[in-house]
């Protein structure tokens, strides 16, 4: 993991649960470490209760790894996910996909409760979305829209404790649930608002809370006293809550988010956006009429629920093949009758000819058979953001320079001028540029073994695991720069929002007296706003809110950017795994002495 990584991890972790999580954080992101050594690195800056609830709360929201060695007299040993505290950045888009694609009722809602609390349990979940729904929805209906969202997939079980195994050094042993999506066969058993004290109901989390509740504590596994922990911190004044969970039969079965699924769902959103870049998607030519727009996005959006559907693991380069009549089906079982089999055969037609090798038509069963290249489509957004990037940095020549040694493979820098129609004075700059920006690079060939620069071709070509590296940890940085920038915004301006945040307590308080008569309660208005901010308080105010919009839509372009980068590049590691392990190694050797020679004779060759 690299440094640049780490940094943005710890800036997301001081995001959102503030400076002692960042601090255990950035220290359990670089090394596995027991809670004694961890309180060694951390002395004099947080205390050891500090610590064991930043533990509690890492673990609370899925982000630390525990385990122990198994021998007599072990530790236990913290790590923090990094993979998983980037998830984080990546909740307002998943929001937004649940929110597209369950507009209707409480899965929202749902979703939010259950991205802001880590882990709960279902009855915990019901009762609190229950409470704040501002349409009064009846718990039947909330109960309803988890079960679809737990069909969906959207939500999983947590590993639960194996009590068999027993625990090690304090470590419990976890096992994964046979049946991750199964709704428990009871729920709210400790009644449907948590009992009849108006205490016992709880409110919706608007954000990821430092406090969490004791239920998902109660299964945490946290080790060395840090569950215990953050059960006496966050149950205090709570018993009310407390006693109305306990009733539950379903308060040891917790429900968290389930990123691979949400995962799947960004890589099809990639691949739609290739799909409209790349022409796919866009008005084509069929048959003498002009296909409309909207009815080809539509079709290709049912190929990717059907390709989701048979490739159900996001590593994987390419859908199993899917004829006409599955997305038709498809179609009919959503309720898609407005789209007819012809209209559906005519629109894969075009995404089959215009879309870059994405879709493919591959055979004629069933009405006809496509494939869907998950990684042709990701390939091509990331070749649209390097040359945008270079574009960017160095300028259009370069981004010449560029596709031309992406199309050639080796060229030597005379050949580069050539066929770019660049001065040799301009090409060498420019190869210089992208070289210091690591988006090309030289390979040497010599002619004898001394490599003598008399007898020595030196080749510019585009090295890919290169050029992703870079930008990886270009986005990587500029996205920590970002969630920097907005965490300073806000902490200039916090006296300001704290007066703002004062004056409409105030003002909502006026609202609600009924003492006052309307010419009264709004004069009064007046003199709070007057007295609490100013006209230069109201625009700086102003400016701020603005500048926040900004970075944040910034932030999730970025985000959407990085995970583009980091799903080609485990696409392309897993290739190459799969072609390593299907080539002998002695072959493997000749082949890479072979394609070493090939090089240097067509070097020999053009010159």
């Amino acid at each position: 993991m690299s440094i640049r990584t780490i940094e943005l991890c710890v800036s997301i972790l001081e995001d959102h649960f503030g400076f002692y999580v960042s601090a255990v954080g950035a220290v359990l992101l670089r090394q596995q470490l027991p809670f004694v050594l961890l309180a060694k690195e951390l002395h004099g800056r947080v205390r050891p209760g500090e610590m064991k609830r930043s533990i509690a709360i890492l673990d609370q929201h899925n982000l630390l790894s525990f385990e122990s060695p198994g021998r007599a007299g072990a530790v236990v040993l913290y790590t923090v996910l990094a993979p998983r505290v980037l998830n984080l950045v990546r909740a307002p888009r998943a929001i937004l996909t649940v929110k597209t694609l369950y507009s209707s009722g409480a899965m929202e809602a749902i979703f939010e409760d259950v991205l802001a609390q880590g882990r709960t349990s279902c009855s915990q979940c019901i009762r609190r979305v229950a409470k704040c729904m501002v349409d009064n929805l009846p718990m039947d209906k909330v109960k309803d829209d988890f079960v679809r969202l737990a069909e969906a997939q959207l939500v999983t079980r947590c590993d639960r404790i194996d009590d068999s195994a027993g625990a090690v050094a304090g470590c419990p042993t976890f096992c994964a649930e046979p049946d991750p999506f199964l709704m428990p066969d009871r729920i709210l058993e400790g009644g449907v608002d948590g009992g009849t004290s108006q205490q016992r109901k709880r409110k919706l989390m608007p954000t990821m809370s430092v406090e969490m509740a004791p239920a998902g504590a109660e299964d945490s596994g946290g080790a060395d006293g840090a569950v215990q922990s953050q059960q006496n911190g966050a149950g205090g004044g709570k018993s009310g809550d407390a006693n109305a969970n306990a009733r539950d039969s379903d308060r040891h079965i917790l429900w968290r988010i389930n990123w691979p699924r949400m995962e799947r769902f960004f890589r099809d959103a990639l691949v739609l956006d290739a799909l409209e870049s790349s022409g796919g998607g866009g008005n084509a030519i069929c048959g003498g009429e002009l296909v409309d727009d909207k009815h080809t996005a539509r079709v290709a959006q049912l190929l990717l629920k059907v390709g989701e559907q048979k490739t159900p693991s996001i590593d994987t380069g390419q859908s199993s093949p899917i004829s006409l009549q599955d997305v038709f089906r498809y179609a009919k079982e959503h309720g898609l009758d407005a789209i007819s089999r012809e209209t559906i055969d005519a629109r894969l037609e075009v995404l089959g000819k215009d879309s870059n090798s994405i879709v493919r038509r591959v055979g004629e069963s069933g009405g006809g058979l496509y494939i869907i290249n998950y990684e042709k489509g990701i390939e091509f957004l990331c070749n649209e953001h390097i040359e945008s990037a270079i574009r960017e940095r160095i300028g259009d020549k370069a981004v010449r320079i560029y596709r031309l040694l992406r199309a050639k493979g080796f060229l030597e820098e005379e050949q580069v001028e050539k066929e770019a129609m660049l001065s040799a004075k301009e090409t060498k700059e420019m190869c210089c540029a992208l070289m210091d920006h690591s988006f090309i690079t030289v390979r040497q060939l010599a002619r004898t073994n001394d490599f003598a620069p008399a007898r020595t071709f030196f080749l510019y070509t585009v090295s890919m695991v290169q050029v992703l590296n870079a930008m990886i940890s270009f986005c990587t940085q500029a996205l920590n720069n970002v969630i920097r920038r907005r965490m300073l915004e806000r902490e200039k301006h916090e006296a300001l929002l704290d007066r703002q945040l004062k004056m409409e307590v105030i003002l909502s308080n006026i609202a609600n007296d009924l003492t006052f008569d309307d010419e009264s309660r709004t004069q009064q208005m007046a003199d709070v706003e007057q007295s609490y901010m100013t006209e230069a308080d109201r625009r700086a105010l102003e400016r701020f809110r603005r500048a926040e919009r900004r970075l944040f839509s910034t932030e999730i372009e970025l985000d959407k950017v990085l995970f583009t980068f980091q799903q080609y590049d485990m696409l392309r590691r897993r290739w190459a795994m799969e072609q390593a392990r299907q080539m002998p190694h002695g072959r493997r050797k000749r082949q890479q002495a072979t394609a070493a020679a090939v090089a240097t004779t067509t070097a020999q060759s053009q010159t």
